[in-house]
């Protein structure tokens, strides 16, 4: 049995949604959860989630899967940390207001151009991210990564897709094309391990808008 869930990308917290889920399954119970957020013309901060005849926002589209089967996953990340590590030292859900003392902003603008912020965070955050220690179930992985949905000049602080604690150490991190390339052999091998030699009857595959033509040359 495994669960493929499409929430909104910008709107959603993640965290509080997988919690909520996870509330209403019994403590022995293991529900695998995949999918990934919608992100409607990157940058355009309205999403639709489609099920059946209907379509919404700030939703959640989801189906299970159930029956006898063996499920097989593998992820992989590809972004690269760079600079030393920081510190979050202020955080209410969510945003993110200081890393290392400082407004988080006016971190991140040692590494943004200056007209960002002008044109829209967008096209930014399709390169651009922070780093965290990645869990330990997460193999061939040191690091994962979380989108910056949003910037806001007003008070310097920023929005993730997930919760941060205060205290949490970051990286902040660019997509690398050799890194994404060993990620997907990578993930191949995996499969095959946990498949052990049988041929698989069906097959999703998740990926960032990312990676597409906006970092990608068509020969690519």
């Amino acid at each position: 049995m495994g669960l493929i869930v499409f929430p909104d990308g910008y709107t959603a917290n993640v965290d509080h949604f997988l919690a909520g889920l996870e509330g209403d399954l019994s403590s022995d119970q293991f529900l695998p959860i995949w999918g990934g957020c919608s992100g409607e013309n990157i940058g355009a901060l309205r999403t639709y989630q489609y099920c059946d005849d209907e379509i919404v926002s700030v939703g959640v589209a989801y189906a299970l899967l159930s029956g006898e089967a063996q499920p097989a996953w593998a992820i992989a990340i590809g972004f690269l940390p760079i600079g030393s590590e920081r510190t979050v030292t202020r955080s209410q859900g969510n945003v993110v207001y200081e890393i290392d003392g400082k407004p988080a902003l006016e971190e991140l603008q040692e590494y943004m151009p200056d007209y960002t912020l002008a044109d829209g965070w967008g096209s930014f955050a399709l390169t651009f991210g922070l780093c965290f220690r990645a869990p330990s179930y997460m193999k061939d992985e040191e690091d994962t990564f979380r989108t910056i949905t949003s910037a806001n000049k007003a008070d310097g602080s920023t929005t993730l897709q997930t919760d941060v604690s205060e205290g949490t150490s970051v990286w902040f991190s660019v997509r690398d094309k050799k890194k994404i390339t060993i990620g997907l052999g990578l993930m191949t091998e995996n499969f095959q391990q946990q498949l052990g030699g049988r041929q698989p009857k069906l097959v999703f595959h998740f990926d960032c808008a990312a990676r597409g033509k906006s970092m990608f040359r068509d020969q690519e």
